[in-house]
Order: C-alpha cells, then sequence, then structure tokens
C-alpha cells in the first residue's frame, strides 16, 4: 500500500506519466531495499542481558531475519525480470505526441505546395526539379523522424529494415551536429571580423541574429532526430 501510494502521488504531481498499474506497483515493490534495517535491528539484540544470562532466543532471532532477507532477494532476482518484462513500453506524452503530430502534418503540406510550382519557362524547368527534388528529401528525412515507429509513412522507411532506417536516421543526426559546428564557426569567424573593424556593429548584430534563428531550428531539429534515432538529447544548445 506505501509503494501504490507513493506511485499515485508521483503521478498526481506529474512525476510519472501514467497512472501506477499492479504490476508497476509490484515491479516497485520487488526492485526495493530488502531487509537492511531488518538485519540491523536483529544484530543490534545485545549477546548478555543485564544480570549476565543469554538473551533468550537471539540466534533465532538473527536466523529469521537472515532467512527472510535471503528470501525476498531470491524473490527479486527470479520475480522482478519476469515482471518487467510484462510491463508495457512508456507512453509518449500527450503534448510531444501533438506536436510531433502538427509537425508531420506541416511537412506534408509543404511538399503537396511545392509540387504545384510551375517552372514558367523551359529555361527554369530543369533547375526547378533539382531543387524540388532536394527540398523534398529534406522534407522527407524530416518526417521519417517524426512518423511512428510502427507506421511508415515515407518510401524510405517502407523498403528500409529497421536497422537500415536506425542508421539512416543517425547519419541525418551526424549532418545536423555538423551543420551546428560549421554554424558556430561561422559565428566565430563573424566576431573575429568585427574585432579585425572590417564590419561595423550593425552589420554584426544582424548577421548573428541571423545564425542565431538558424541555430534554434537545427537544435530543436537535432533534439527531434536524436531521439528517433535512440540517442540521448543535448542538454542545450548554446552559441559561442
Amino acid at each position: 500500500l506505501g509503494v501504490r501510494g507513493a506511485l499515485w502521488r508521483a503521478h498526481e504531481r506529474g512525476k510519472l506519466l501514467e497512472q501506477p498499474s499492479p504490476l508497476l506497483t509490484l515491479a516497485t515493490t520487488l526492485a526495493g531495499i530488502r531487509g537492511a534495517v531488518t538485519l540491523a535491528g536483529a544484530l543490534s539484540v545485545p549477546l548478555l542481558m543485564p544480570n549476565g544470562n543469554a538473551f533468550p532466543e537471539r540466534h533465532q532471532l538473527v536466523f529469521l531475519a537472515t532467512g527472510t532477507i535471503l528470501f525476498t532477494l531470491i524473490i527479486g532476482s527470479i520475480g522482478l525480470p519476469l515482471v518487467l518484462r510484462r510491463l508495457p513500453p512508456a507512453g509518449e506524452p500527450d503534448s510531444v505526441r501533438e506536436e510531433r503530430q502538427a509537425r508531420l502534418v506541416a511537412c506534408q503540406a509543404a511538399i503537396a505546395a511545392i509540387g504545384d510550382v510551375s517552372a514558367g519557362s523551359s529555361e527554369r524547368q530543369a533547375p526547378l526539379q533539382e531543387a524540388l527534388g532536394r527540398v523534398t528529401q529534406d522534407y522527407r528525412k524530416r518526417m521519417d523522424l517524426l512518423e511512428e515507429p510502427h507506421l511508415a509513412i515515407t518510401p524510405e522507411a517502407q523498403a528500409d529494415s529497421p536497422e537500415s532506417v536506425r542508421q539512416r536516421r543517425l547519419r541525418y543526426v551526424v549532418e545536423l551536429e555538423l551543420r551546428l559546428k560549421a554554424l558556430h564557426a561561422e559565428r566565430d569567424a563573424l566576431y573575429g571580423e568585427r574585432q579585425a573593424h572590417r564590419i561595423n556593429d550593425a552589420s554584426l548584430r544582424a548577421l548573428v541574429a541571423e545564425l542565431d534563428m538558424n541555430e534554434v531550428s537545427l537544435g530543436k531539429r537535432l533534439d527531434v532526430a536524436r531521439h528517433a534515432a535512440g540517442l540521448e538529447p543535448v542538454k542545450k544548445h548554446q552559441g559561442h
């Protein structure tokens, strides 16, 4: 009851997203500390009474405490893995799922919009097709990161195995990290130009503001990409 109450309090405070189930309560109980206080209490019983006689049933008390601890350790070692296998995977928070779905819809709308663009003249046809291919591919990369693991939307995800999809997502993570590194180098170069008095403060502010907006966008996309690739998110993206 104490474990279940603690889990419910954590859920009400927002620290636990899902309602605690009986399996989660059982897993938490099996994973808890076993017998430290019990054994300490048993061993704290004195060997002798004040009159010099042996403390009655002390050996039996220590034996029962030790047996209880060993029993709970064995039960936990065997039962905890079995219970954990039956636990459902952690669900996606509503706010994260809502944001992901909105980004996915936006990407689909963008691809549909640029697909209707007309070249206007034969001279623009080849450059337009090349640009459409690059922009569409970029949006499909982003959709690949946003789609549900069990739902394939993009042609790449439909054709590839899960490992191939993961490798493609890792490559996209590396690409975004390189873009961020290059952006930081651009910012350093701009500050160097200002220190050398080759640009003024107004130009520096305008250029750095543009880099800052790009960095925020790339940083957010990198967080999404790392999550999709199964990597830990970057704690904070900072400029130089």
